[in-house]
């Protein structure tokens, strides 16, 4: 299990508003106060699954911009 925690303040959006972004699009982050979010792959999540979360995370912000 990898757990990683980042912040989306300089977004000037809230984590649990990205998340349900990223949950709309199949992307499953949850907020871990009101700017971080905890991100957690286990065994079975590939590199391609995490390059795609990323990709999913990027849109998502970039649409905020």
């Amino acid at each position: 299990t990898n757990i990683v925690f980042f912040e989306v303040v300089a977004t000037g959006m809230q984590a649990d508003e990205v998340c349900a972004a990223l949950a709309r699009e199949g992307v499953q982050m949850g907020a871990f106060g009101p700017t971080t979010i905890r991100a957690v792959t286990h065994l079975d999540v590939s590199r391609e699954d995490v390059f795609s979360a990323v990709a999913c995370l990027s849109r998502v912000l970039r649409r905020q911009a």
